[in-house]
């Protein structure tokens, strides 16, 4: 949601007061922005009230001598208890970016951050220090249920700096949903296993699936958007166990696969394709132990040749030219006929015939062919007999003159190209060197241009009156 004007006025009364300015007219215009908030219906009374006493603790924090940090953390809590629903994010976070410069004890940290919902203000707490994050790790050992919930769960995530976070499995397999404006559940177990060392991670992700009391193909999906981790469970998966009850796991994450590939190449298309690409290969290697899984990812495997020779026609400098495929010969050989198929057989014109199009496709399929042989007519030849035989080859298969040597014309960009400048289309012109087409008429495609040079002293082509 965007910041209101209101809001970001407040917000620059807030981050530009110091202790030596006018402290009259920082109340002041601090009084005008809230009034006006209240005018436009932005802010009510009490929310007033609230930022008016905000002010007054502002103009403490920015005082010389620092105010004791308790007093100053009971204000800042006060702040945030009665603020957290009614005062806007930004107005909250730029309040905590003035705190005094001093850590806050170890019963203020721990009351703030577990009631914490808003992940920025955590941010503000870290980059200043205010907090460490081994005291945050702390947290996940001594009150993992409130941390569960908490917006540090999420910050701690997003710095990769989650340690020891074995209490909170336990929390994220009672299957309790986290608060609105957090990551889900799902993605909070994906962030969980991330942290655990790998043969222990893979044990308890794969019991908590089997177990059935978790969205299993939800947090298949989350995996798909942290690379390392769904690398790491799929290797596991893949190669490391052989049980009927992992082949499940396996085929609902085939089906997750085939879910994203459906929604087109994204952000998640890398991850995806080499999740693919591990599970076909241990169907290859493992064939006789895992025929479902095989037959699903073979079907998923050839789709995805079709897409990425689609992408690539398209442009052929996207990215996903270096995805990773497992496929067998026969079905490369079969998914390229197929895209063959499937590419246009258009000509010149939206609404010929299929007679036509079919001769026009024939064309561009001869035309390096016979460029070549165009290319080597040019060069001098000394047996006459040689270049009439090629001039009859090149005639057989439809290739005819464009003009003819000293024909005067009007010159014509598509099948002329002019030896000299300021020619324009219509001009006058006559033809220096015969051009070649490859066909007649509309459906002819144009191979080497005619070249024309200027008519000196006429104004006319002949012919016309």
């Amino acid at each position: 949601m965007a910041t209101e004007k209101w809001e970001k006025r407040i917000c620059q009364l807030i981050k530009r007061l110091k202790s030596s300015s006018d402290e009259a007219s920082f109340r002041n215009d601090f009084h005008d922005a809230v009034t006006r908030a209240i005018d436009q219906g932005k802010l009510t009374g009490t929310d007033a009230d609230l930022l008016f006493e905000a002010r007054s603790y502002l103009e403490g924090w920015t005082t010389s001598p620092a105010p004791d940090p308790l007093v100053a953390a009971s204000q800042w809590m006060k702040i945030y208890e009665a603020g957290q629903n009614r005062i806007p994010e930004t107005i909250l976070e730029a309040l905590l970016r003035r705190f005094p410069e001093s850590p806050l004890n170890a019963e203020q940290l721990r009351t703030f951050v577990l009631q914490c919902s808003h992940p920025s203000l955590i941010e503000v707490l870290l980059d200043r220090r205010l907090v460490r994050s081994q005291h945050l790790n702390e947290l996940t050992q001594t009150h993992p249920a409130e941390f569960y919930q908490s917006a540090a769960f999420d910050v701690m995530t997003e710095r990769h700096a989650l340690q020891g976070a074995g209490p909170l499995w336990e929390e994220c397999a009672r299957g309790k949903a986290r608060p609105d404006g957090l990551m889900t559940r799902e993605r909070a177990i994906v962030s969980v296993y991330a942290s655990f060392p790998e043969d222990d991670g893979n044990e308890r992700l794969v019991a908590l699936l089997l177990a059935g009391a978790v969205n299993a193909d939800g947090v298949l999906g989350a995996l798909l958007n942290v690379e390392q981790a769904a690398l790491r469970f799929c290797r596991y998966i893949a190669f490391g166990r052989s049980h009927e009850s992992i082949e499940q796991i396996s085929l609902n994450w085939i089906g997750r696969c085939q879910v994203e590939f459906q929604k087109g190449l994204g952000q998640k298309s890398q991850t995806v394709w080499l999740v693919l690409a591990m599970l076909r290969l241990s169907c290859l290697v493992q064939f006789e132990d895992r025929k479902r899984l095989t037959e699903q990812t073979a079907a998923l495997s050839q789709h995805s040749i079709l897409q990425v020779l689609q992408k690539m026609e398209e442009d052929c400098t996207s990215g996903v030219g270096d995805v990773p495929l497992v496929v067998l010969a026969k079905e490369l050989h079969e998914a390229v006929q197929e895209h063959v198929r499937r590419l246009p057989t258009g000509t010149s014109r939206a609404d010929d015939s299929p007679e036509r199009a079919l001769r026009f496709e024939r064309y561009r399929g001869s035309k390096e062919v016979i460029e070549q042989i165009l290319h080597a007519m040019e060069a001098p030849i000394e047996a006459s007999a040689l270049r009439d035989a090629l001039e009859v080859s090149l005639f057989n298969c439809g290739v005819r003159p464009l003009g003819e040597a000293g024909e005067q014309v009007h010159f014509d960009v598509n099948v002329h190209e002019a030896e000299t400048s300021a020619v324009l289309v219509g001009d006058a012109v006559v033809i220096s060197h015969v051009g070649r087409s490859l066909g007649e008429g509309q459906e002819r495609l144009v191979l080497r241009k005619a070249k024309v040079r200027p008519v000196r002293n006429h104004t006319e082509c002949p012919g016309e009156n």
